[in-house]
């Protein structure tokens, strides 16, 4: 498919060979012990930077053309490769990971849903304290980040163990649900979180794939796509409608009117640019300009002696 789309892009070559990638991260890190969650990582950020050449191939510009400089397809091939080495590292120090013995493979079986979700409602509250105690207390914003997101491994248990015994859907559903709803309550995308945590819960179980497995997955991948595209077209307006101003994160606005913002607008999807809002989803999600832009400083305006930024960064940690 890749081979026959190439052609038409601005950039044939990077296109086809940042297709192939996704495949050569697989063959390096899909090793029967590889975590889960180090495919994710390593294919989200194949996605972003491929995301670069499906960009170009939708505006029909040139990489190296665009208004970020020509920098933007070496930055492209720079991040490339570095997935790819990224992988060969993971390989190299995960591949000697011994298989889980018999008994802590189906140890999660024996899980009660009811337990478990009262645990991430837990989870759940504990989070919520840690944003609070961040925010009131600056320096410790980045360790209450941290015990804030452990939330994510409580709801990780929770959708393994439903998907792999088939007991307590709606316990699924219900903590799908008050994530969404978390989610888009706050300034960022947060919402989207869930998703990724279910997606590689279903992987690390290997659910049995049937015909009603795919008609779920198609569901959810649906609906993260139409979520999406909803939060990129009205994420601008929130904000401004939640913090007062286009120059701040500092939520105002309570909770419950901020949902019923979200929720007026929902209700009429025809006030919304869906084509635009696909179109700013890609482009928000390619990074390579960015990089592209960062790498080109350099040639402008060089720095000041040898090596001064690895310097700099050394003398910055000791």
């Amino acid at each position: 498919m890749l081979a026959a789309v190439a052609p038409f892009s601005p950039n044939p070559v990077e296109f086809a060979v940042g297709g192939f990638v996704s495949w050569i991260v697989l063959r390096i890190a899909g090793t029967p012990t590889m975590p889960t969650a180090v495919l994710f990582v390593l294919l989200w950020q194949w996605l972003q930077t491929f995301a670069r050449a499906v960009l170009g191939l939708i505006d029909g510009e040139d990489m190296a053309r665009g208004v970020f400089g020509p920098w933007v397809l070496d930055a492209y091939w720079y991040m490339l490769t570095s997935i790819v080495v990224l992988a060969i590292a993971f390989r190299v120090v995960l591949a000697t990971l011994r298989p889980s013995a018999p008994d802590q493979i189906v140890a999660h079986l024996g899980w009660r849903p009811i337990d478990l979700f009262l645990v991430y409602l837990g989870a759940l509250f504990i989070a919520y304290a840690a944003r609070l105690a961040g925010a009131a207390l600056p320096a410790l914003d980045q360790p209450m980040d941290a015990v804030a997101r452990l939330k994510a491994g409580v709801l990780f248990v929770l959708f393994a163990s439903v998907m792999s015994s088939n007991r307590g859907l709606g316990f699924l559903v219900a903590a799908v649900l008050i994530e969404l709803a978390v989610g888009f309550s706050g300034f960022l995308a947060e919402f989207r979180g869930v998703f990724f945590v279910l997606f590689i819960a279903a992987v690390a179980v290997r659910i049995r794939w049937t015909g009603m497995t795919t008609a779920l997955a198609a569901v959810a991948a649906i609906a993260l796509a139409v979520l999406a595209l909803f939060w990129t077209s009205v994420k601008s307006d929130f904000r401004v409608f939640a913090t007062g101003s286009d120059e701040s994160q500092n939520i105002k606005v309570p909770v419950d009117v901020r949902l019923g913002y979200l929720g007026n607008r929902l209700i009429s999807p025809g006030e919304i640019d869906w084509s635009e809002a696909s179109y700013l989803l890609v482009h928000r999600l390619a990074y390579v300009d960015i990089f592209g832009s960062v790498i080109g400083v350099k040639s402008v305006a060089p720095e000041q002696g040898d090596l001064r930024q690895w310097g700099d960064a050394l003398a910055h940690v000791f």
